[in-house]
């Protein structure tokens, strides 16, 4: 990414704390994957709906902590860079 030492050194903690809030969105994702593959022989339409359900939960969630840490790291770098990394 190109940063600054001065850069470097705020964007690394929001980094690890952006990194964490995925992880928990990626764990929901395990999750519904193992969901899925227990019950794929005998999927009914209300399970698959449910699935389905989460799965747009999850994406949801995903945009949602990318929205409130896009404005948190443009106040550390330069909107460029913040694009570049998104």
């Amino acid at each position: 990414m190109d940063l600054t030492p001065k850069e470097a050194e705020a964007f690394w903690p929001l980094y690890r704390e952006y990194r964490l809030e995925m992880a928990k969105v990626g764990d929901r994702v395990s999750n519904l994957l193992v969901q899925y593959s227990n019950q794929y022989d005998n999927l009914t339409d209300a399970q698959a709906k449910s699935i389905m359900k989460e799965w747009l939960s999850v994406e949801k969630a995903k945009n949602g902590v990318k929205s409130k840490y896009v404005s948190r790291f443009e106040k550390i770098l330069p909107a460029r860079k913040v694009m570049g990394f998104f």
